[in-house]
């Protein structure tokens, strides 16, 4: 699956998202997502860091790693 159609994938499920939630996924779908939440560019999102021993917090626009 390249990250075009994950991406697509996730965001017909982020688009339902009515409240918080606690999401457990792979890099690549932290990738996807990150790009859908804060508008990063397709060719870009493949470059993105994906740390194992970190959290991310997404909240509209913006995120971080606790």
């Amino acid at each position: 699956e390249s990250y075009q159609m994950l991406s697509a994938r996730i965001g017909g499920w982020l688009a339902e998202m009515k409240a918080d939630a606690v999401v457990a996924s792979h890099g690549a779908v932290s990738r996807a997502l990150r790009g859908l939440v804060l508008g990063i560019p397709g060719p870009d999102v493949v470059e993105l860091e994906v740390p194992q021993d970190k959290v991310l917090v997404l909240r509209a626009g913006e995120m971080s790693w606790v």
